[in-house]
């Protein structure tokens, strides 16, 4: 759980001790005046149960409670007010004052289900339930587990992580501003990070439906909020209020100070240039929060969107899992799965593990396990177009070509082992790296037609034109290559990457080609030129696949730490993230959509519709 007062994370044996080892807040008083349920505890019927407490607040208590039908964990809030008691499992509000201050609080917890009941969005609380019971208000959540953006941050908060969590909180707001809603609160401890990187906003309590004209008085947090919602103020609430309640935020955390709390003070009291303080920060980043930070609404950026743009936030959005179109397991006698590939028209996709492989249709979802007979283990394995053919390499030395069957149609190779394999698209060549560096090419009589010599070390990946007159390499000496299949001469070498390429990909049209290594860095290279044309730099690991959208314009980069990222080719800005599984080692995207296999044997797909729309 957070330290109430400071909100640090503290560990199990502070919590015994009964002190927060960051600011001093003795836990024992809390609890001694607000003593939590018990684990084991029944809720809701009976069918949530008490694990342990997470979270203190002013306004309540925060469990970890698991559903007894599916075992699944959620986070449950208790309205129990400081000042408030417990008499038995009851909720007792002794005093007027009490009285008092529980209404408002079990106001507000209703208030903000009933905002976010309507909405379905990564960066935005998902609200289960409420329910009364021990005479307050109870609300069932979903269980987050991570820290607020300060803490997040340890006291070192680098500027561009600050700015891609920027970018999804904006993405969720205009989702609220679109049904005509406002946040009202925004502040560092209601940006919440996830272990997997999501920005989520917690706390519409004070969200209000602007269109409507409400004016109610509500509790806003000094410094955090806009002129517009202090009393006797000329301007109305909307969009324009979020957005300085985030600069007020982004200049907090930029600079350690807040602004001023009363615009007369602020007129005297000028807010700092922000790149002055910190060279870090970009001169555009600081005029764009100093200009969201205007007394005057009009002033400010005109929407959400004009403001990401000024501060080139990427605009990142999470898949959810509901979005997804597919979620399967692999034959666990396959795991750990090495290598993947599918046909050009999507309907076949092979995955290939420790001890074989199995096909799988992503239509159907039928699985038809085939121990293919390579010695060792397999190192790499591609379909044809068409699906029907595949050819296998292992790390002892052996490449094969098996019909969809499993049936063993030529062995190429034997004796040497293999890094990576290769099929062209007209079906007519193979191509297979070697450990020792090499690479071989096979023309459709089964003869090698070409030995292609350059990397001095194992080949790990290979990839051919879709015109068929080219192939590229990617190797562990760090470099990838481009051949001319049809003269077996080197066009192109690429040497900007530093450790392994373990992956490369053309786009649709053959102009592009993508490198992607252990530096976590993906290099989109011309290939008539040899020139670079972005440099794509993600959150995630050592990069492990790549694939280009059907239309050229995207490009979803598959990492070991189970990050896949989606990114526009033409303005090289991060469109979506999704951080679900464990090491990732590949990715296809064909016409039905994006399909990502990790190491463990999940296979899940999406709608690419969720990250291309505009």
């Amino acid at each position: 759980m957070n330290c109430s007062i400071c909100r640090s994370p503290a560990a199990p044996d502070e919590l015994e001790a009964g002190l927060c080892s960051t600011c001093r807040a003795t836990y024992h008083s809390i609890f001694q005046q607000r003593p939590p349920l018990e684990p084991g505890h029944g809720l809701m019927g009976g069918t949530l149960v008490v694990e342990q407490i997470i979270g203190v607040g002013g306004s309540g208590l925060i469990y970890q409670t698991r559903e007894q039908a599916s075992g699944a964990r959620v986070a449950v809030k208790e309205i129990f007010p400081a000042g408030c008691s417990r008499d038995g499992y009851q909720v007792v509000a002794a005093g007027r004052e009490a009285q008092t201050t529980l209404a408002e609080c079990t106001d507000h917890a209703r208030n903000e289900a009933n905002v976010l009941a309507v909405f379905d969005h990564p960066g935005l609380l998902k609200i289960h339930a409420t329910f009364e019971e021990n005479s307050t208000v109870y609300t069932v959540m979903e269980l987050l587990e991570g820290q607020d953006v300060r803490q997040r941050s340890g006291g070192g908060l680098k500027v561009e992580q600050l700015l891609d969590w920027v970018g999804q909180v904006c993405d969720a707001l205009e989702t609220l501003h679109q049904r005509g809603v406002i946040h009202g609160d925004i502040k560092p401890d209601n940006l919440y990070v996830t272990e997997e990187g999501r920005c989520v906003l917690l706390d519409f309590g004070a969200a209000i439906y602007y269109k409507a004209g409400r004016a109610e008085t509500r509790e806003m947090t000094a410094g955090y909020a806009a002129p517009e919602q202090l009393p006797r103020s000329r301007h109305r609430e909307g969009p324009w209020t979020d957005l300085y309640s985030l600069c007020a935020t982004l200049y907090h955390l930029l600079c350690g100070r807040l602004p001023a709390a009363e615009p007369s003070v602020r007129k005297k009291d000028k807010l700092v240039e922000l790149h002055q303080v910190r060279p870090d920060v970009p001169e555009q980043v600081s005029a764009a929060i100093l200009g969201g930070l205007d007394l005057e609404p009009d002033r400010r950026p005109a929407s959400l969107e004009i403001f990401t743009a000024l501060i080139g936030a990427p605009p990142s959005r999470f898949a959810e899992p509901d979005k997804l179109i597919m979620d399967w397991q692999f034959d666990g006698r396959l795991r750990p799965i090495r290598a993947v590939d599918a046909s050009a028209d999507g309907q076949v996709l092979a995955a290939g593990g420790q001890s074989g492989t199995t096909f799988l249709s992503p239509v159907s979802g039928k699985q038809d396990p085939l121990k293919l007979r390579v010695s060792g283990q397999l190192s790499g394995l591609a379909l044809n177009h068409r699906g029907d053919r595949i050819v296998a390499g292992s790390d002892l030395g052996t490449v094969k070509l098996f019909s969809a069957k499993g049936d063993e149609l030529a062995c190429l190779l034997e004796e040497r082992r293999i890094g990576s394999v290769a099929f062209a698209p007209n079906n007519m060549l193979l191509a297979a790296g070697l450990f020792e560096g090499q690479v071989l090419v096979w023309n459709n009589t089964g003869a090698v037609a070409h030995t292609l010599e350059g990397h001095d070390n194992m080949v790990r990946c290979l990839a051919f034109s879709p015109d068929c007159k080219q192939l590229a390499s990617g190797s562990h000496d760090g470099t990838a290559r481009l051949w001319d299949v049809t003269t077996g001469q080197e066009l192109r070498r690429f040497d900007e990457h530093d450790q392994v390429v373990y992956a490369l990909r053309f786009s649709p049209n053959g102009r592009l080609v993508a490198t992607g290594a252990a530096d976590s860095v993906v290099r989109v290279w011309v290939t008539s030129e040899g020139t670079q044309t972005r440099t794509l730099r993600g959150e995630g690991e050592v990069v492990r696949g790549l694939a280009f959208s059907p239309d050229g314009q995207w490009i979803a980069v598959a990492c070991q730490s189970g990050h896949l990222e989606i990114y526009s080719l033409a303005s090289g800005r991060r469109k979506a993230m999704i951080a679900k599984d464990k090491q990732l080692v590949g990715v296809v995207w064909t016409q039905h959509g994006l399909v990502s296999v990790s190491e463990d044997g999940r296979l899940r797909g999406w709608k690419t519709d969720l990250f291309t729309a505009s």
